[in-house]
């Protein structure tokens, strides 16, 4: 008995996912009738400088970005490490076409991100443009 609600479950959990992928594809298309906007374009151009920086590692997800007033964007991303696990960490486009590690960069996540408030939730553009 157990056992089928463990099913049921997963299989619930699976349409859950398949519906809000649905629903992410139709805000984007619903999205392409509309040109992108200069705040967007930094979103998409800046989260593939960070997948370049991380060498394209697999398994890059996007966990949180938000932009920022001053134009910096702070990402909670998570990649795949070499033991097969996955890693979080935190990064920082500055506004200026340069994406900083925090782990490397202290200083430009302290000033970019700690203490302030953000602009708007980029998560969705973000992972749009690690596909592109």
């Amino acid at each position: 008995m157990h056992r089928r609600s463990c099913r049921k479950s997963i299989a619930d959990s699976a349409m859950c996912r398949v519906i809000a992928s649905v629903a992410l594809c139709a805000a984007l298309l619903a999205a392409c009738d509309q040109p992108l906007s200069q705040q967007d374009k930094q979103v998409i151009g800046s989260v593939r400088v960070l997948r370049d920086l991380l060498g394209k590692p697999e398994g890059l997800k996007i966990m949180r970005a938000e932009q920022y007033s001053d134009g910096a964007i702070c990402y909670t991303y998570r990649t795949r490490n070499v033991f097969g696990g996955f890693s979080d960490d935190v990064a920082v486009y500055d506004g200026d076409d340069r994406v900083a590690l925090a782990s490397i960069h202290v200083d430009s996540f302290t000033k970019h991100c700690l203490g302030h408030k953000p602009v708007r939730d980029v998560t969705d553009y973000a992972n749009y443009g690690l596909g592109l």
